[in-house]
């Protein structure tokens, strides 16, 4: 990898750290803090993708396409849906966490679908990792906790799938025309599911409006964009490592910012996941 690689990797890795922090910090319900993040964030992109002159891209896509598109959309909506909410009941550590295991799942879905080939210890590493998502689920018999940990463990399951999708159709797009189409369809299915369960969308203190700005512009623009720009270049693995930083970056933070604690337990167990993924994407020689 070149240096700019790692470079973009550590971009990614401050500002994913930050999201967790900026849903809690926004008291916005979660459906409600993705769909404003996402809105926001494809505005941007679609600016930036008409400033490069490749919104006509999006024009000449196939019905295939189109179709993939909705799909990644529609699997974006839920990532960030059902991660968001599970905030309200779990900490921030657990549930980034959690969401975040799923590099080892992608080991997975890359042989299966993608013919990429892994290494022993990569596919050691993985299972390592599942076992340790295994026991962080399992570590409070409380019902919020199980609620929460569902509802993450759902927010990884669809960032695998949108992953997933997004793979094929990333190659022959550029960045910024491919999350454009992406991102736009997610707007909507977020905003569809806040109206559905009966979520305000409009009325919101000024803090909250600063909150889902910021989630447009780092963890969104710095976080998911970069790392759609490193997916049409690198394996599954290379292009989402970073995350590997943001369990213990946004633990920090929630710590610092919003005081919250977790038991040793947890902390084991984390360590027990963020080392499988850590084998798991190891260069090896």
């Amino acid at each position: 990898m070149r240096v700019a690689d790692y470079a973009l990797m550590a971009v990614m890795a401050v500002s994913f750290s930050s999201a967790a922090i900026l849903v809690v910090l926004s008291g916005a319900p979660g459906p409600v803090a993705a769909t404003w993040r996402l809105i926001i964030s494809s505005a941007i992109v679609a600016a930036l993708a008409w400033a490069r002159g490749s919104i006509s891209s999006l024009l000449k896509l196939s019905r295939r396409d189109l179709i993939i598109a909705l799909a990644g959309g529609l699997f974006l909506a839920m990532h960030f849906d059902l991660w968001m909410t599970s905030l309200r009941y779990i900490s921030v550590a657990v549930s980034v966490t959690l969401v975040d295991s799923y590099p080892a799942v992608l080991i997975v879905v890359g042989v299966a679908f993608f013919k990429e080939k892994y290494r022993p210890l990569e596919v050691l590493g993985s299972a390592i990792a599942m076992v340790g998502v295994a026991l962080l689920s399992l570590s409070d018999p409380g019902g919020r906790f199980a609620t929460g940990v569902l509802l993450s463990l759902g927010g990884m399951v669809a960032m695998v799938l949108y992953l997933s999708v997004g793979k094929s159709m990333r190659t022959r797009l550029d960045t910024f025309s491919y999350v454009t189409a992406i991102y736009a369809p997610a707007a909507a299915f977020s905003a569809a599911a806040s109206l559905a369960l009966g979520y305000n969308l409009l009325y919101y203190s000024v803090k909250t409006w600063l909150c889902f700005l910021g989630l447009a512009l780092v963890p969104m623009m710095g976080g998911h964009t970069v790392m759609n720009y490193l997916i049409g270049k690198k394996n599954f693995i290379a292009s989402t490592i970073a995350m590997m930083a943001e369990p213990v970056g946004s633990a920090v933070l929630a710590y610092l910012i919003l005081g919250q604690s977790i038991l040793f337990i947890q902390c084991v167990y984390m360590a027990v996941t963020l080392a499988g993924i850590g084998l798991a994407v190891a260069p090896q020689g």
